[in-house]
């Protein structure tokens, strides 16, 4: 590519780049989100050659590699529930789009980008009936919440550090010692 002045790569995650795709699946999310870093990096390091990197991130698509998965309509329905707002799972030419977009040469400039085509799952996952997002349970709040007073760190008054309180008293200015 480099020789002949320029191209497109187009490299292929998956969603769980991008957010927890179930249960035991920090491995393969891991792997994935790789994928999604070393796209960018190599937009940064051989854009100046005129080489375009962009990923696709599909969701769930009905293929025969996820026949054992989408066995049962119930299933179905509850990952479309609670992973898709366009209301069904992809079908397999549906990543298809993205590709043809990311190669056009009107889109010549988009270079780094990470499309997700999951029917708008990374911005509106939705629980289940049972509170659960994606099959999980959700981690319940504590109604107590305790305050933990803190200082400035470093010349930036941004940064806080709990103070520790062994014997302190809290005066006007802050923490005092006996």
């Amino acid at each position: 590519m480099r020789e002949r002045g320029g191209g497109r790569i187009i490299n292929l995650a998956s969603i769980g780049g991008l957010v927890v795709d179930g249960e035991r699946s920090s491995v393969y999310d891991a792997s994935k989100a790789a994928v999604v870093r070393v796209t960018k990096n190599t937009a940064h390091e051989w854009g100046r050659y005129g080489i375009g990197a962009n990923a696709i991130v599909p969701d769930c698509m009905r293929t025969a590699l996820t026949t054992d998965l989408l066995t049962e309509r119930a299933e179905e329905n509850r990952l479309v529930d609670t992973h898709s707002p366009l209301g069904r799972i992809g079908e397999s030419g549906d990543p298809g789009g993205a590709v043809v977009f990311l190669v056009s040469e009107t889109f010549v400039y988009v270079t780094g980008h990470t499309l997700a085509v999951g029917g708008g799952r990374v911005v509106a996952l939705r629980p289940d009936a049972a509170g659960r997002f994606g099959g999980r349970a959700r981690p319940r709040r504590s109604r107590v919440s305790r305050a933990v007073p803190c200082r400035p760190v470093g010349r930036s008054s941004r940064l806080r550090a709990p103070v520790r309180a062994y014997g302190a008293r809290t005066g006007a200015n802050g923490p005092e010692r006996p």
